[in-house]
């Protein structure tokens, strides 16, 4: 099962290296959505497994106990039907508690091993659920940048003399130019005002001096 994440882990940077170098068209998200769905069904086949393993247990240790009862209430029997002088019966409980014993020792085998591969499947879920955590996280990374990008192209677009450009963009671009022609009035009548206090100023600069030389 885990190598299945694996698997997706590199298929998934094996796709972003074509999506950088422009050798791939597909959505990145597209693409890494499409693994997640993948990777979350083998988390939800693992978790199966796993709930299935834990009443397999659950039943082995059932019966472990069960067996261990039947044992000790067999050998009970026996010393029972000794002290009477029950011969056969004693027998026939021997045979009994022997079955029993034989169930037991099987049985707690069954629940050492079924609790050994509980833990490795509890393990491994564990390990899935962090690796498809990250990969939530990288889904959201992935998104921050695809964001960037198109808000980044949308941008370039607008400032572009293309002629497939959309309404918005038009409507975007005439109020920049607006405002454009606005600033570059105020700059002209700004000027304007400079040029004609210079005029002011050499003129009056001018008409003293003409003054001067009268009076003289």
């Amino acid at each position: 099962m885990t190598n299945v994440l694996t698997r997706v882990a590199e298929a998934i940077k094996a796709d972003f290296m074509e999506v950088n170098s422009g050798r791939s068209k597909n959505d990145p998200v597209q693409t890494l959505n499409r693994y997640l769905r993948e990777c979350e069904m083998e988390v939800d086949k693992v978790e199966k497994i796993l709930d299935r393993q834990k009443i397999l247990k659950k039943e082995f240790t059932k019966e472990l106990e069960e067996a261990a009862s039947m044992a000790a209430k067999r050998e009970e029997q026996i010393k029972i039907a000794e002290e009477a002088g029950e011969g056969e019966l004693a027998k026939a409980a021997l045979r009994e508690l022997t079955y029993y014993q034989g169930r037991k020792e099987r049985l707690q085998v069954s629940v050492h091993e079924t609790t050994n591969q509980l833990h490795r499947l509890e393990e491994m879920h564990t390990n899935m659920k962090h690796k498809l955590k990250d990969m939530y996280i990288k889904r959201l990374e992935v998104m921050g940048r695809e964001n960037i990008a198109q808000a980044s192209q949308k941008a370039e677009h607008l400032f572009t003399n293309d002629s497939d450009q959309t309404e918005e963009e038009l409507r975007f671009k005439k109020i920049e130019n607006y405002l454009r022609q606005l600033e570059t009035g105020e700059k002209a009548k700004e000027e304007q005002s400079i040029d004609q206090q210079i005029a002011q100023l050499q003129q009056r600069m001018k008409e003293e001096t003409g003054r001067s030389q009268e009076l003289t």
